[in-house]
């Protein structure tokens, strides 16, 4: 019996975990980013209320 296959089907499931974390990293850059202005605007808000 060889290994091979499964050698193979280790690499689709790396390359598969690697896109997933590629996409998980993306949306954690838009949401820091989301959030970054969102706390810019209250800073901006309470410095306007004082």
């Amino acid at each position: 019996m060889t290994i091979q296959p499964l050698l193979d089907a280790l690499d689709i499931q790396e390359a598969a975990a690697q896109a997933l974390a590629g996409g998980l990293r993306t949306q954690i850059d838009e949401l820091q980013a989301r959030l970054r202005v969102l706390t810019e605007d209250d800073a901006g808000s309470f410095a306007r209320r004082r």
